[in-house]
């Protein structure tokens, strides 16, 4: 039986927590760790026992074999390497680092150490998602023109990283999964509207050569904003990638004597079976530690989501479309 560790249990590391207790407890052992003593109140919620959670996530260094990482995005370089020098297994939530250069280096040392290193990009597991990456893949959807999407609603802001790095990256790495490429240019503007060092709202476009994508997140609009719309030249998908919804609109371009017509031939709405993306995920993490495969949401994966997002922060300073990975 595998030793799971899970560091961070406060707000949403609570569902992790959640997560990790219902799922089936006969493949693995669960630990729990976080530095303020309320927040393991959770733990006693689910009836954990005292000697298998603890303030000091080290006292369970040398018995674990694998750690879920739901902490601050600045202290993930930090414990990603202590564990993975030590040979453990990592899911860690996304943002995977701070910066590129510290996921590079994360990336090494896993393949070193021949260790499993999931990053937390839980819509890959999404089933609306799934589902419009079937009928691309299926050639339904015909050639992607279009891309666009708002992530984006009045909330508490995070401190660590701006919204960009928290929330739009959500869609940079939808598309990324989509499209099955990063983007080779980015064009962004971003505002610091709150003075915090960080911006509250971002306007994003992603060029994937034949693909634009633009994808628009801030902290200020009422309501909750999750729309995700694939426009391509047999039919167009709009998606709510929580409500995990679709409708797919047949609606193409023809010529007609020398003109473009546009034509409209209906709409539909697929049955798209609910899942938790979350739980998905970390079933994917603990069936990759068994059989040693990648998981969906890889390291590679997390890097890229990291470069797009430094890209972002480049062309918003700059003023001015920047390559990828200039």
């Amino acid at each position: 039986m595998r030793k799971i560790l899970l560091i961070g249990v406060g707000r949403f590391g609570q569902n992790h927590l959640r997560i990790l207790n219902e799922l089936n407890r006969d493949t693995y052992e669960l630990y729990a760790s976080d530095t303020d003593e309320k927040e393991l109140d959770s733990c006693r919620t689910y009836n954990m026992p005292k000697d298998k959670y603890s303030r000091d996530y080290r006292d369970f260094l040398d018995t674990v074999e694998g750690v879920d990482i739901f902490t601050p995005t600045d202290s993930h370089y930090e414990l990603c390497k202590e564990f993975l020098m030590s040979g453990k297994d990592v899911f860690v939530e996304k943002p995977f680092t701070m910066n590129s250069k510290e996921a590079q280096e994360l990336i090494g040392i896993q393949e070193q150490n021949a260790c499993i290193l999931q990053v937390g990009h839980m819509h890959r597991y999404n089933p609306v998602v799934e589902f419009a990456k079937e009928e691309i893949d299926s050639g339904r959807l015909g050639e992607i023109r279009y891309i666009y999407g708002h992530f984006m609603g009045f909330k508490r802001m995070r401190t660590d990283v701006g919204v960009a790095h928290t929330d739009s990256i959500h869609y940079f790495d939808i598309c990324n999964f989509l499209i099955g490429q990063t983007p080779d240019t980015v064009q962004a503007i971003s505002k610091d509207v709150m003075g915090r060092g960080m911006e509250d709202i971002s306007v994003v476009f992603l060029n994937y050569g034949d693909v634009l994508v633009q994808v628009e997140s801030g902290y200020f609009a009422p309501g909750k904003w999750r729309d995700f719309t694939i426009v391509g030249s047999k039919e167009t998908i709009e998606m709510d990638v929580v409500k995990q919804t679709a409708m797919v609109h047949y609606n193409r371009f023809e010529k007609k004597g020398g003109n473009l017509a546009a034509v409209r031939n209906g709409i539909t709405s697929p049955e798209i079976s609910f899942r938790e993306p979350l739980r998905v995920e970390i079933q994917d993490f603990l069936n990759c530690l068994q059989s040693r495969r990648k998981p969906r949401a890889d390291a590679k994966a997390g890097l890229d989501m990291i470069k797009i997002v430094e890209a972002v922060e480049r062309s918003s300073r700059l003023r001015k479309e920047v390559a990828l990975d200039a």
